[in-house]
């Protein structure tokens, strides 16, 4: 009989991770949406609840005999992964948010952007974020000092605690990088580079780093002293960083998996079974599977668009080359969400007229 195990979340995100796991365990989901794709396709097993509430988590791992578990692809899910394994709750806290995260290095001796406090005298440009959210909303460029009280209004409505930071505003490259630590001690790692086309601060374009770069060998002893640093029980990290022409800063980690389709690009681009990394990286029994690798995996890009509240998408016309799409709304649908919502594709990016975000036929309506 296949041991039961509780995967905290349902989105798409998890497609990877879910594969992995089914190979292995009878596999529970959480969640509230409905339209989640583990709602539909693991509606067996599917729980519709608020997995944010740990009591709630504990009664269904309780009621149903499940004798594993690990976070999905949300803060939530690893939040309450953390509150269900206090050692590894402890990390979590400690990287959690960027004020805590910027102690963090500061502690192991890496440089991350200055930080400012509300009245202190600073250079400009800065950057005014809230504390404690990854989505990109509520950031702000501040160039003067009559425009700070604004951008503070907005970081602090878009944060779940009401915190949040300013820093120094850095010119660069902005890059991320998952690390799994292995048995031996050396690291397996996945360098992506980012862009954002749609929006400032929100990441809708990435694809695989091939060649090592030649500040790598800085990256990795960043990624070493940040294991030291963490329980050795601590397998899986991703990191965000921006590379400068004064070397490389880490902006925020996270000790869970990237949600959109980050994952299932690391496979196409690589044939490497990364929901399988993942799950076992956490104790699970999941052996990788070899994945077929397209002759063409150096050119795979993964794009994300974005339709805001109130808009509808009547189509998306996708390049002939697409490898993967999803979509949370349907085609044609409004969008009464507060947040926007992804239509996200992965595809070969040798066509020369498709580069970012903007060059996809996405139609907006209001």
């Amino acid at each position: 009989m296949m041991k039961k195990c509780l995967l905290i979340d349902s989105t798409f995100a998890c497609i990877p991770i879910m594969e992995a796991l089914l190979r292995e365990y009878e596999v529970f989901t959480v969640g509230n949406n409905t339209s989640a794709l583990f709602a539909v396709e693991n509606s067996k097993n599917h729980i519709f609840t608020d997995y944010s509430k740990i009591a709630v988590v504990k009664k269904i791992i309780n009621k149903n005999m499940i004798e594993v578990s690990l976070p999905g692809c949300t803060d939530i899910s690893l939040e309450v992964y953390g509150k269900l394994n206090p050692e590894f709750g402890t990390a979590i806290s400690r990287v959690a948010t960027k004020e805590s995260f910027q102690a963090f290095c500061a502690k192991i001796g890496l440089k991350t952007p200055i930080s400012y406090l509300l009245r202190e005298k600073h250079p400009f440009p800065v950057i005014v974020k809230p504390d404690d959210s990854f989505s990109g909303k509520g950031i702000t460029v501040v160039d003067s000092e009559h425009q700070m009280g604004d951008a503070v209004q907005n970081a602090i409505e878009n944060s779940a605690t009401g915190n949040y930071v300013i820093q120094e505003y850095l010119l660069g490259q902005l890059y991320s990088v998952s690390c799994f630590k292995r048995s031996n001690g050396s690291i397996q790692k996945f360098l992506v580079e980012e862009h954002c086309n749609q929006h400032a601060f929100s990441v809708d374009e990435s694809f695989l780093v091939q060649q090592v770069p030649k500040w790598g060998p800085d990256l990795d002893q960043i990624i070493r002293n940040i294991y030291l640093g963490l329980p050795k029980k601590i397998i899986f990290l991703h990191l965000q960083f921006i590379v400068t022409k004064k070397g490389i800063y880490p902006i925020e980690m996270m000790l869970r998996s990237p949600g959109d389709l980050y994952s299932l690009l690391i496979q196409y681009s690589t044939g490497i079974d990364y929901g399988a990394l993942y799950a076992a990286s956490f104790g699970l029994n999941t052996s990788p599977e070899s994945r077929p690798i397209d002759r063409k995996s150096n050119k795979i890009k993964r794009l994300t668009l974005k339709a805001l509240p109130g808009e509808i998408v009547p189509e998306v016309i996708l390049p002939t080359n697409t490898k993967d799409f999803h979509r949370t709304l349907p085609i044609g649908h409004l969008n009464t969400s507060a947040l926007p919502v992804r239509y996200a594709v992965i595809f070969l990016k040798c066509c020369k007229l498709i580069h970012d975000a903007k060059d996809l036929n996405l139609h907006l309506k209001k």
